[in-house]
């Protein structure tokens, strides 16, 4: 998942690192010492560990190493070949340091700025190394075929084993394309192309964007909230915190009303009317 390379963006991804290592493994602020994938599988192997590791190079953290972070590069689209030599090279670093694969988030920053042939670049140095591709896919809503055809297409032309990554469809007017999805896997599958889906076992997702969703474009005293530090400001405020979340939780029993009406519809006529509607 980690990877650090480069004197420039050390100390930023270093206290990345911090947060992800104490959270995720009990390790605290002051022990993270390293700065490869090498130095990380080192220190786990003298630390000692309960839990099986199978470390992946985030492409996230080697495009925003290599460009910047949106705001100060890595909004950019296409990386020049300087860049991309660079990101190769990290790729391949980590590969030799005991990567399993490579992982995208490309419905979020910086993943969400690449194009397919960039993913498809660095993923061809993974397929010769015999690794994997995990993707959180660049929709799972109302483009949710488009992405799944993206992440066909991606593999198919990499020639690297892939996983769809909690694999759904969100949005009641997406009921139902599961199943379109899930054939157009299979069809990929039958051409010999190898890639699988996984999925988790509850009926709600989030993600660290749901927050600010929740209060996109609410008014308090006049003024709507448009960042993230006027949200905080607000949830300081006793008063305003209140409204806030009753905010939210109305939002949230909307939704629920909707899911509940959506849901009774397709058990009574099938999902395959909402397909129909849509094809």
């Amino acid at each position: 998942m980690w990877l650090i390379s480069g004197p420039n963006h050390r100390e930023p991804q270093r206290r990345n690192c911090r947060e992800l290592r104490g959270r995720t493994l009990g390790v605290s602020d002051d022990e993270v010492d390293w700065l490869t994938l090498d130095d990380w599988i080192a220190r786990l192997g003298e630390k000692g560990i309960g839990i099986n590791v199978a470390p992946l190079v985030g492409h996230g953290t080697v495009r925003s190493s290599v460009m910047g972070v949106e705001g100060k590069g890595g909004e950019r689209v296409v990386p020049i070949d300087d860049e991309m030599a660079q990101m190769r090279r990290m790729v391949e670093e980590a590969m030799e340091d005991g990567a399993f694969g490579l992982s995208t988030g490309l419905i979020y920053a910086p993943g969400r700025n690449a194009l397919t042939d960039e993913v498809v670049e660095l993923l061809r140095i993974v397929a010769r190394y015999g690794g994997v591709y995990a993707s959180h896919m660049r929709c799972e809503g109302d483009r949710l075929l488009e992405a799944t055809r993206e992440f066909i297409e991606t593999c198919e032309k990499a020639g690297v084993r892939g996983t769809i990554a909690h694999h759904k469809a969100i949005g009641i007017n997406n009921f139902g394309k599961a199943y379109e999805t899930i054939r157009m896997v299979e069809r990929a599958r039958a051409r010999g192309v190898d890639i699988i889906i996984d999925q988790y076992p509850w009926k709600h997702g989030g993600t660290t964007k749901s927050l600010g969703g929740r209060f996109k474009g609410l008014k308090l005293d006049g003024s709507e909230i448009r960042t993230r530090e006027e949200l905080l400001d607000k949830m300081k405020d006793h008063v305003s915190w209140s409204r806030l979340k009753a905010t939210a939780m109305e939002a949230i029993g909307k939704e629920m009303e909707k899911y509940t009406e959506r849901k009774e519809m397709l058990e009574e006529k099938g999902y395959g009317h909402l397909l129909s509607q849509h094809y």
